[in-house]
């Protein structure tokens, strides 16, 4: 469950240009964090993205093994230093991040090194060492906890990193779990948190009812959800995680009155406008939504957002020319502001546009762009290009590119 996934929740694609600019920043940890959210996310919504999840798969890749060789040029500083136990916490951590032999050899022979200097067996330290970060415990002094931790936290704002990191090691093990993948073990390490740290105002219910939504216990997830909020009724956070259990469970009307009863300043912000609006949407009252949707691009003016929210109600409405109109305006935004246009928002145009019978160039230069910039879908945007083609009376093209759909199509 990823919090306010329908507002804040970027496409794999944005997900993947943000790891790319963090890569080329040299900030490998954050480029591997965001890689491994588009992957996720790409693996979950679209599987049918072999060529997307295959590029993540090698950028993630990359951005591994230089993180590794960074943490190996570290730990070999510190070595240097006398600081063996910092060093001992980084060359765990190659050894985890690594598939490279050679790398992983060069840290093992550290880590060995280090071991000796202890007095103790090297056979022994090679063993341990092999165990990596799953199979570390959450002991006071687990480095590769630690640093991970803290490459997680760096994403959140200044605040919420403050907090996080004074729940302590339960919930370091814990967070990084619930980031791994890892949600049982997750659940478990923030449920020790939770008794750690009973304080009705700290933010690890929600952290743990994350958890808990991934394991598909959605009734205890609402429970500590509920009890949340109402020790926290200022916490938007709150309401945008319970409303998503909610969603996950068809209780559609406990959504409504949630929302109904936040206090009158977050009742009337945009962000539980939006909560309103996808509620609507997803009980299938789309006119309903149209209205909600409308009414906060009235209020607090057109962004993207919110506008793409509108598109799909308009589309679920059947009123294709509205839809077709806002998802322009959004292409035009992206270009004028110089942000790169996400394929799924061009695609959605290109497709109205098509069912509205058009056949122009136009039509034909953006399901061009797309075979290039969305790949997995190619075989979708040569089926129309045949068909406008056709339509207009282009055999030659028209055998072209229907050729071109026949050989990629699933046999």
């Amino acid at each position: 469950m990823g919090l306010f996934s329908f507002l804040g929740g970027k496409s794999p694609e944005e997900l993947e240009l943000e790891g790319e600019k963090y890569y080329k920043l040299e900030e490998f940890g954050a480029a591997k964090i965001e890689y491994e959210k588009a992957l996720e996310k790409a693996q979950k919504k679209f599987p049918e993205k072999t060529n997307l999840i295959s590029r993540l798969l090698k950028k993630l890749t990359l951005a591994k093994e230089a993180l590794a060789t960074t943490h190996l040029e570290n730990a070999r500083l510190l070595i240097q230093s006398q600081n063996h136990d910092e060093a001992e916490g980084l060359l765990r951590l190659v050894l985890e991040l690594s598939d490279d032999e050679s790398i992983k050899g060069k840290a093992t022979e550290e880590l060995i090194a280090i071991r000796k200097n202890w007095n103790l067996p090297a056979a022994k330290a090679h063993d341990a060492f092999e165990t990596i970060l799953k199979h570390v415990d959450h002991r006071e002094g687990d480095h590769p906890i630690d640093d991970y931790f803290s490459v997680l936290c760096s994403t959140l704002s200044e605040d919420t990193q403050e907090e996080y990191r004074r729940y302590g090691q339960s919930f370091q093990a814990g967070y990084v779990a619930l980031n791994s993948g890892e949600f049982e073990k997750a659940a478990d390490f923030l449920e020790a948190s939770m008794r750690e740290h009973p304080h009705p105002h700290s933010q690890i219910p929600v952290e743990l009812a994350t958890a808990l939504v991934h394991l598909n216990q959605f009734d205890e997830a609402a429970v500590i959800l509920e009890n949340y909020v109402a020790d926290n009724p200022d916490s938007l956070r709150g309401y945008q995680a319970l409303c998503e259990v909610y969603w996950d469970t068809g209780k559609f009307n406990q959504a409504i009155d949630l929302l109904g009863s936040s206090p009158d300043e977050l009742k009337t912000s945009l962000p539980v406008r939006m909560l309103l609006g996808e509620t609507r949407y997803l009980e299938k009252k789309y006119s309903e939504a149209v209205n909600v949707f409308e009414s906060a691009i009235a209020e607090f003016g057109f962004n993207e957002l919110t506008a793409r929210s509108l598109a799909k109600a308009y589309e679920a409405c059947g009123n294709i020319q509205k839809a077709k109109d806002l998802y322009s305006q959004i292409l035009i935004g992206c270009r004028s502001c110089g942000t790169r246009t996400d394929p799924f928002i061009k695609g959605r145009y290109a497709d109205l546009c098509f069912q509205s019978g058009e056949k122009s160039d136009r039509l034909l230069e953006l399901y061009f762009s797309l075979v290039q910039e969305d790949p997995d879908n190619k075989l979708q945007y040569y089926q129309r290009i045949h068909k406008i083609y056709e339509d207009i009376g282009n055999d030659d093209q028209a055998r072209r590119y229907r050729a071109m759909a026949d050989s990629i199509a699933p046999r």
